[in-house]
């Protein structure tokens, strides 16, 4: 195919160059055409380029009509020149650079077709977890009782026991052992040790006693115990023992209190009788009287207390000899040891 496409263009040009040297101008007049000598030595040595001369014949008047050159004196044949663009088919699998002008390639794109099917419905859902709770069919049947009782192959010892006659028994003797309650298993913890550095500190407790009120005092603030005398009908008697002020090493608080309905004053180391007395008693606490030892240490001896029912006097005092006769013959209740003192001398 390309070489038929040479072949064609030759031969169209070919035909142009040795066509005769006449032709047509612009005027509609025949003209020849005449190429110049062979140039000269002169020429040969600067040479010129060939020239052409169109030589016009002025029209000669004539009776006839003007000529008029034949139609066909010269027609190029039409098909000595076909252009290739509707014959040249390039092959597919040969490549041929491109020419110099550039030449958009045809639009020969064309758009995939449509192919996309979506896909089928097929979902299946899963499957139900292992701890989904599926309820039993209605096909559940329970098991059969098989359950026997075991047979009643108890059979009861025959009694063995024959009462003795009236007359015969004689009761057997007893297996137990006497019974012995236990011993008291507490054990008072052993008295401290003794911390008698503070003795000199120790204080006279001034006894009073009011005979018209049938009530004692004790105290060791002397100004207290003034007033008690001069306005309150108070007798002042014999220091009843020594007693601290403070805390000290070994003391506990004898607590005061004073019972306005029966005229009496009452003193305890027990706080729980304290709390009694106040509440059920008609008592008022009046604070802590002094501090005293609840053991017998530091030479201390015990301070006994007693009460008259009758007189609602409480009593205290460290001679035995005095306890002992307000008990027997002033109708005193002795109440054992309200705690221990020194003695005032």
């Amino acid at each position: 195919m390309k070489f038929s496409a040479i072949f064609i263009f030759t031969i169209a040009y070919a035909t142009q160059v040795l066509a005769l040297p006449t032709g047509i101008d612009a005027d509609g007049q025949l003209v020849e055409r005449h190429y110049s000598e062979a140039p000269s030595k002169h020429e040969t040595k600067h040479p010129k380029p060939y020239k052409t001369h169109h030589v016009y014949h002025h029209p000669v008047k004539s009776t006839h009509a003007p000529h008029v050159p034949p139609a066909h004196t010269y027609v190029p044949p039409a098909h000595t020149y076909v252009s290739p663009a509707h014959t040249y088919v390039p092959p597919a699998h040969t490549y041929d650079s491109p020419s110099n002008t550039y030449v958009p390639p045809p639009n020969t794109h064309v758009p995939p077709a449509n192919t996309y099917t979506p896909p089928a419905h097929t979902y299946i859902p899963p499957s139900p977890p292992a701890n989904t709770h599926i309820p039993p069919s209605h096909t559940y049947l329970p098991p059969a009782d098989t359950y026997v009782p075991p047979a009643h192959t108890y059979i009861p010892p025959a009694p063995t026991y024959t009462p003795p006659s009236p007359s015969t028994y004689v009761p057997p003797k007893s297996t137990h052992a006497t019974y012995t309650p236990p011993g008291p298993t507490h054990v008072p913890p052993p008295p401290p040790k003794d911390d008698c550095s503070a003795v000199y500190k120790a204080t006279f407790l001034q006894r009073a006693y009011s005979g018209g009120a049938t009530d004692h005092f004790y105290t060791t603030n002397a100004n207290e115990m003034t007033n008690a005398v001069s306005h309150l009908g108070y007798t002042k008697e014999a220091h009843a023992a020594k007693v601290y002020n403070a805390e000290e090493a070994g003391t506990i608080p004898l607590y005061r209190l004073f019972s306005p309905s029966a005229g009496d004053h009452f003193y305890t180391i027990s706080a729980g009788e304290r709390d009694n007395a106040a509440k059920a008693l008609g008592y008022k606490s009046e604070g802590v009287a002094a501090y005293i030892y609840p053991n017998q240490i530091c030479g201390s001896v015990p301070l006994y207390r007693l009460y008259s029912p009758s007189a609602a006097d409480h009593f205290y005092t460290i001679s035995k000899s005095e306890a002992n006769n307000a008990a027997s013959k002033l109708g005193y209740a002795n109440e054992g040891v309200a705690g221990y003192v020194l003695p005032p001398h």
